[in-house]
Parts: C-alpha cells; sequence; structure tokens
C-alpha cells in the first residue's frame, strides 16, 4: 500500500519572499504521492493549486494569514502563542478525514504549524526550521518589548519542539550545532541556491545618475535597530558625498522618506525579475542580529549586485561569497571608511553587463 504523508508549508513556492524560496526548495526535494495531502498557510490570493503539479489524487489545502492585529493579539494572549500560528480556527476548517488520518510521515514546514501536532496521528514528525528562534533570543536585548515578547514566544515553542526530541531539520549548519546541545535528532537540510535565477539590473529612472546606497528589506522587528544604524552611518557621509542618497525599498520603509535628507522610502519593490540600481551604488545588509539563511544576500550574489553586508548579512551562503568579487564583508562598526573609499573610485564599481 502506497505510503500517506502530510506536507504543511507556510507559503507557495515561489520567489517573491524568503519563505517562498525556501518552500520551492523543499518542494524540488520531495516526490509527493497520489496519497498525500498538502496544507498551505500563505497571504497570497492569485496562486493556482494546478500550477503545483500535484500528482492526481492529493488533496490540497489553503488558508490564508490572519491580518487582523485584534484577533492575532487576542490568539497571542489566549493561547501564550506567536499570532502567527496555525491556531485551532484553522484546524477546525480542515476536513474531519485529514486530521483523523493516520500517517507515515508528517512534515510541519515551519515551527508555525506546531499547534496541530497534537491532533494528528503520524508514526514520524519532522519540523522544518526555518530560524533559530532560541538562538535569536539569545542575541538580542529587550529594546522592543513587543519584539522582545514576538521572538520570546517563538522561541519558547522551538525550545519545547526541539526537547520533545522530533526530528527537525535547520537550514543552516550553525543553527545545527547551535541545537544539537538539546537534542541530538537535528540534522542540516539546506536549500538549492541553484534555484536563484540572476535578476536584470534595472536603472532607476530619476536617480540614474545618482551615487546611492540602496536598502531592500523590511524595516520591522529586530531589523529596525539596524536600519538606524545605516541612516546614522549614511548621514555622516553627506559631509563629503553631498549627492550622496539612500534608496529604501520595502515593507516600513514609507516612513523614512525624507528627501531633503536625501533619504528615499519607496515601500515595497513589486518585479521579482530585476533590482533597482544607480550609475553609482551599492547594495547593504547592515544585520546585527540574525539565524537561518539570509536569503535576500544569497538573490542579490546570485545576481552579481554590489553588496556591502555585516557578516551576519551573510548567514548561511558563506560558499557564495566566496566566488564573488562584488561582496564586501565589512563589521558595521567601519562602514563609514569603507563606503568613504568605495564611492571615491567610481570606476571599478560600475554595475555589471546585465543592466537595462
Amino acid at each position: 500500500m502506497e505510503k500517506r504523508n502530510l506536507y504543511c508549508f507556510p507559503a507557495f513556492p515561489g520567489i517573491r519572499n524568503g519563505y517562498e524560496w525556501a518552500v520551492l526548495s523543499d518542494f524540488k526535494h520531495i516526490k509527493f504521492t497520489s496519497q498525500d495531502v498538502l496544507i498551505f498557510l500563505s497571504e497570497r490570493e492569485e496562486t493556482n493549486q494546478e500550477d503545483l503539479n500535484l500528482p492526481k489524487g492529493a488533496r490540497c489545502y489553503r488558508f490564508k494569514r490572519k491580518s487582523n492585529t485584534l484577533i492575532r493579539l487576542l490568539s497571542c494572549l489566549i493561547n501564550c502563542q506567536h499570532p502567527s500560528f496555525f491556531t485551532s480556527s484553522y484546524i477546525r476548517a480542515l476536513p474531519r478525514e485529514v486530521l483523523d488520518e493516520n500517517y507515515d510521515e508528517v512534515f510541519l514546514g515551519d515551527l508555525t504549524f506546531s499547534p496541530l501536532q497534537k491532533r494528528l496521528n503520524a508514526k514520524k514528525i519532522i519540523y522544518r526550521f526555518h530560524n533559530s528562534w532560541l538562538r535569536l533570543f539569545s542575541q538580542i536585548k529587550p529594546n522592543s518589548i513587543s519584539n522582545y515578547i514576538s521572538v520570546g514566544l517563538l522561541a519558547f515553542t522551538e525550545k519545547r519542539i526541539v526537547k520533545n526530541n522530533n526530528h527537525i531539520l535547520t537550514i543552516t549548519e550553525k543553527d545545527e550545532a547551535y541545537l544539537k546541545r538539546l537534542n541530538d535528532n537535528i540534522s542540516f537540510f539546506g536549500i538549492n541556491t541553484d534555484l536563484f535565477p540572476k535578476k536584470r539590473l534595472k536603472y532607476l529612472e530619476d536617480f540614474k545618475e545618482s551615487k546611492a546606497v540602496i536598502w531592500l528589506g523590511s524595516v520591522v522587528d529586530h531589523h529596525l535597530k539596524s536600519v538606524l544604524e545605516l541612516i546614522k552611518v549614511y548621514k555622516s557621509l553627506k559631509e563629503q558625498y553631498p549627492n550622496l542618497e539612500l534608496l529604501m525599498f520595502g515593507k516600513g520603509t514609507k516612513k523614512f522618506n525624507d528627501p531633503r535628507s536625501g533619504i528615499y522610502g519607496f515601500g515595497f519593490y513589486g518585479p521579482v525579475d530585476s533590482f533597482p540600481v544607480t550609475k553609482n551604488y551599492i547594495y547593504v545588509n547592515p544585520d546585527r542580529h540574525g539565524v537561518g539563511i539570509k536569503i535576500k544576500s544569497i538573490d542579490m550574489i546570485k545576481s552579481q549586485l554590489n553588496l556591502l553586508t555585516t557578516p551576519t548579512g551573510i548567514l548561511g551562503c558563506e560558499k557564495l561569497v566566496e566566488e564573488s568579487n562584488n561582496t564586501y564583508i565589512v563589521e558595521m562598526d567601519n562602514w563609514k571608511d569603507f563606503l568613504l573609499d568605495y564611492f571615491r573610485e567610481p570606476s571599478r564599481k560600475e554595475s555589471p553587463k546585465n543592466q537595462s
């Protein structure tokens, strides 16, 4: 009799964000059968399940992440768990036969699916950790109460999962080594970086001739402090380079928009097949804290972008960096000196030839 497995994923496979890249990589490794059941927790509306190319007979269920702040907060308080978790309202929406089935293997593609585990019958439970929240919790300071509580709840859940001796796949070897202190049943299972295509470099018409430092990423949680340090470094460069601009793309960047200071917050950058550039630019990743794999950095390195990053900003992609001539790894305290030199010699910092 063919085995029956259940797979739960925190996104549809795709290239729009880190979770989608990681799920896409996992999809390439898994051989689905007609007996399998798949569950997706996704924010995307337009994805067609037929595009997944699953075997005929495989069942697929999709749930949209709750976006109501009040509902998420109440869930957090009542259940003592992170508000992004696959909570009881999701579980009740699943058909009874999905919950009562006897599975050979259950693959929980993120710890946010942990509430589902106690409702399932399975010979083997496998967790996929995209980050080690325990590692991150040990790094951050309680500067932001909301961030500290958020990461703390995730770390608390992770520790419980690890100590219950579930089989766990980590996305980097550093996370594996850290968690093996608590559980030997942990193994490294990275993502396939060959899936990342080389993207076009697209000139920003209004800033085409600019010298520009470019940030691409959300400004939330522990990223906020790093971005504030980046802005401080940028302002210290303005005396030598009064025409230098800081271009920011991603969730939460619009609030930093200050054209008089040369800071432009554009919000979300939509095109997934290109990176915005200027004639003389450098992308930056100022992460001070971090775990898991820096998918944003992989994407940039594969596209041969000029990239300045802290050592934390290249976690999980160290081997790619060895092959790159455009990636500069510098401690944040030395960024000012590096950037002063970088923009002093524009001729050797021109964009690679795949610009448009």
